[in-house]
């Protein structure tokens, strides 16, 4: 199994199972926007109002978020 592939963190808490959620709702809305190969991190966290590194606390990547996304 790809390790890039595999989701870093999976949330206990209800704030962060919160954050999780919209961490996917803003990366929907931006590969809806822009497309797979111009999302950015940065662009989501902008939407869901936490840094980049927060987004890296529960995927490895753009290309993890966007399976995540999918998958939802």
């Amino acid at each position: 199994m790809n390790v890039s592939s595999v989701s870093r963190r999976v949330p206990v808490q209800a704030h962060s199972e919160q954050r999780l959620k919209a961490i996917l709702e803003a990366a929907r809305l931006v590969f809806f926007e822009v497309g797979f190969a111009s999302a950015t991190l940065t662009e989501t966290a902008g939407h869901v109002g936490v840094s980049q590194a927060t987004i890296f606390t529960y995927f490895a990547g753009t290309r993890d978020l966007c399976v995540r996304v999918l998958g939802n």
